[in-house]
């Protein structure tokens, strides 16, 4: 009797260890429709279109248009009547645009990615390109899979892991530097590792921030994030000045400074005040610095406040990767059952002014959404970040052309327009977007990398994106945890 139950439990523990490795196994692998063979080369002539280019607003849109596609890369673009001058017509794939609108992919240049799972979010919602903020080794496998034609995701870059000292908003998934010493190793690291972006964040102390930016600058190595503010001392900002003023934050390097609540609270110190953002605005435009407002990501807090909790559950919500409702439970209860309008709604509706403002002064502005973020569906969360610069008063074409064109100011190149020698990172639109920005939704296929995404495989990009694996993240999790240790 004892042998036989050995022998069982012998079976029962081998049979137990397969059939574990085999969930694990298909909780990891990444879907079929989602890995390429890294051979994407094929050539296409989008033919019958109507394009808008993204480089001339008194020309936006070349009615009656062709564009050619060759190893993922624009060609030609001409007008339909020139289709028979082709000389190699017959050997490029023919998608027939029926008088639809083509216009560049869609960039959110503030997003914080975990699982694979989201990149074919983004791309069912025709977000062909997009920088995640947080990076770790991870984040560099995926890009060079994107980049090597084997995972199916919008063109990617990524900073490394945030660097920030201790303060009120620090947390457990940034880096801590609190010397000099350490600032410099840490922007060393990340750039042996293979990040060519910083993060930065605003408790840097001052001679922290100082040596990164020289350490980034002797590196080549960009910066962008929160404008750094030193100490948080009591009484700052109300009472007292921040430690590092935000005269001495602008004009500092950043390709990018994160956040239109980040600008108020710093150079307006918390106030609602038009005067002095008009000021902040002249600052930006005098200094280059481009601003990402991700107006959604204050907004969301509004909405969920307002819905209490109702907007947690929108359509297409199980979109949002499964680790961030876990880890943002209390966020969620606290603006669930939160008053917005003594604080919140007031200053959602200043920041639209103060969004409005930097494009009267010709800052340059990009579209980020900040999606990793807890009710922020990847995608759909740059549609309503699109829809609120809108609000804020900017036209369709110059709100279109900070989701495209401007990208290139963050160090996506040859991407953002229709040109020849551009990446072939494209929408197929059913309707004019420079009428409605609601028709950006429209979509009739997409392009990444020269990769088309007809209708069909967008459905199945969408059903991949809402079977989002809660043990991938987690794995996921755990490797940046013991990253850290060494």
């Amino acid at each position: 009797m004892k042998k036989k139950l050995k022998v069982f439990l012998k079976i029962f523990s081998i049979v137990s260890f397969i059939y574990g490795a085999w969930m694990f196994y298909q909780q990891m692998r990444i879907p079929d429709v989602q890995r390429l063979s890294g051979n994407e080369n094929r050539s296409w002539l989008i033919q019958n279109v109507n394009v808008l280019p993204m480089d001339n607003p008194e020309q936006p849109v070349l009615y009656a248009h062709s564009v050619v596609v060759e190893n993922g890369m624009i060609t030609q673009i001409f007008p339909n009547a020139d289709i028979n001058n082709l000389p190699n017509l017959s050997s490029l794939d023919i998608i027939d645009g029926q008088g639809m609108y083509l216009t560049p992919g869609l960039t959110d240049v503030h997003v914080h990615v975990l699982d694979e799972a989201e990149l074919a979010a983004f791309l069912y919602y025709g977000v062909t390109a997009i920088r995640n903020m947080n990076g770790f080794s991870m984040h560099l496998r995926m890009q060079a899979s994107i980049e090597n034609a084997q995972l199916l995701g919008p063109s990617f870059i990524t900073t490394g892991q945030i660097l920030n000292s201790p303060g009120s908003n620090f947390n457990g998934f940034q880096q801590s530097v609190q010397t000099p010493e350490q600032a410099i190793a840490a922007v060393e690291k990340q750039y042996q590792q293979g990040f060519r972006h910083l993060k930065v964040y605003s408790n840097l102390f001052p001679d922290v921030f100082d040596a990164i930016k020289q350490s980034a600058q002797a590196l080549g190595m960009s910066i962008t994030g929160h404008s750094p503010e030193g100490h948080r001392h009591d009484g700052v900002p109300y009472e007292k000045p921040f430690e590092i003023s935000w005269d001495e934050s602008v004009g500092q390097g950043f390709t990018s400074l994160e956040h239109i609540e980040t600008i108020a609270w710093h150079a307006l110190r918390d106030t609602m005040n038009e005067t002095s953002m008009r000021a902040a605005a002249q600052q930006l435009a005098t200094s280059g610095d481009a601003v990402t407002p991700t107006l959604i990501a204050h907004r969301r807090l509004v909405k969920v406040a307002q819905s209490k909790g109702g907007y947690l559950h929108q359509e297409d919500s199980d979109m949002i990767n499964p680790v961030i409702p876990i880890m943002e439970i209390g966020a969620q209860e606290f603006w669930s059952n939160m008053d917005p309008n003594g604080y919140e709604l007031p200053h959602a509706m200043f920041f639209l002014e103060a969004t409005k403002m930097l494009q009267q002064e010709n800052v340059p502005l990009l579209a980020g959404s900040d999606a990793g973020g807890f009710g922020l569906i990847p995608g759909k969360s740059l549609h309503e970040e699109l829809a609120l610069m809108s609000e804020a008063g900017l036209s369709n074409y110059q709100v279109l052309q900070a989701a495209t064109k401007n990208a290139s100011l963050i160090g996506f190149t040859k991407l953002g327009q229709i040109k020849p020698e551009f990446t072939a990172n494209l929408l197929l639109l059913k309707q004019n977007p420079l009428e409605d920005l609601q028709n950006l939704s429209q979509i009739e296929g997409v392009m990444v990398n020269g990769h088309w995404i007809d209708s069909g495989e967008r459905e199945e990009l969408k059903q991949v994106a809402k079977d989002t694996r809660l043990t991938r993240s987690l794995v996921r999790i755990a490797e940046i945890r013991i990253s850290e240790w060494f």
